[in-house]
This record gives structure tokens, C-alpha cells and sequence, in this order.
């Protein structure tokens, strides 16, 4: 969340195939793992200010920590992208954050041949969002040398 300290819950369904891709989740589907990922991050964080994503393989809740656990967090809380998204389904109570939206035009690394629907993307690397990370990781690793 733009280098704030936040939780993050994920969780990916598994079909007879293996993991399902997130894309191909029914309604219902979709609708039971936001419950579950809220109910993992129940009494932590601050959920007015939350975003649900997916990658192909995982479905993704951050919440911005609230200001009671920032208090007690240590200086030198890691500040990294969990994973680069390919859609962001919802943002709750954040300004847009260009550095945290998906890769326009992501490169495919297949993870599995057997499973092309699997794949991870990699940042194309000239897109607006892209350009943002970018820019957010020279703005970090110049100020304490910890990349995002």
C-alpha cells in the first residue's frame, strides 16, 4: 500500500486440476473467499481502508494497519509488493495509488506448461503503473536502501 505498513490475507482455491485460476471462480466462489479473507483479518487492521485483488493463482485482502498497531510497529517494517495484480476488484477508503494498479500489458511466466492458465505476471516496464513502481522503489532504496 504505497510503502504503509499493512496485513494481507490470500488464498487460493484448489479444483480435481489443482489451483483454480481466480478468473474462473463462479460468483459464489468468489463471494466465499472474500468472506473467508475477511474473516482472517477480523480485529486487525483498519477495514475502512482495504483493497481485494487477484493474481491468476490467489485472491488478495490488504488492510491498512490502523493507527493503534502503526504506534507499536518498528521503524524498519519491511516495505515490499506482494504480488503484482491483475485486477484490482475493489479499493476502500484509499486515494489511487498508481504503483499498486496492474501491469497493463504484464509479461506471462508460465509457471506450469501442463497449466498455461497459471501464469505470473512480470512488469512490462513502461506503462503508467509501472513507470509508478518504478519510481516508488527509487523513492525507497534511495531514502533507507530496502526495495518495494
Amino acid at each position: 500500500m504505497e510503502g504503509h505498513p499493512a496485513w494481507m490475507a490470500s488464498l487460493s482455491l484448489r479444483g480435481a486440476e489443482g489451483p483454480i485460476n481466480v478468473f474462473k471462480y463462479s460468483m459464489a466462489q468468489m463471494i466465499r473467499a472474500t468472506e473467508l479473507l475477511r474473516t482472517a483479518l477480523r480485529g486487525v487492521g483498519n477495514p475502512e481502508r482495504e483493497r481485494l485483488f487477484h493474481t491468476n493463482g490467489c485472491l488478495y485482502l490488504h488492510r491498512a494497519v490502523s493507527e493503534r498497531e502503526r504506534m507499536i510497529l518498528p521503524a524498519a517494517c519491511p516495505r515490499s509488493v506482494a504480488s503484482l495484480p491483475l485486477r484490482v476488484i475493489y479499493t476502500r477508503g484509499l486515494p489511487p495509488i498508481p504503483s499498486t494498479d496492474p501491469c497493463a500489458d504484464p509479461i506471462r511466466q508460465v509457471l506450469n506448461p501442463a497449466r498455461p492458465d497459471l501464469w505470473t505476471p512480470e512488469e512490462c516496464g513502461e506503462c503508467p503503473s509501472c513507470e509508478a513502481r518504478k519510481a516508488r522503489r527509487l523513492e525507497v532504496e534511495g531514502r533507507d536502501g530496502v526495495a518495494v
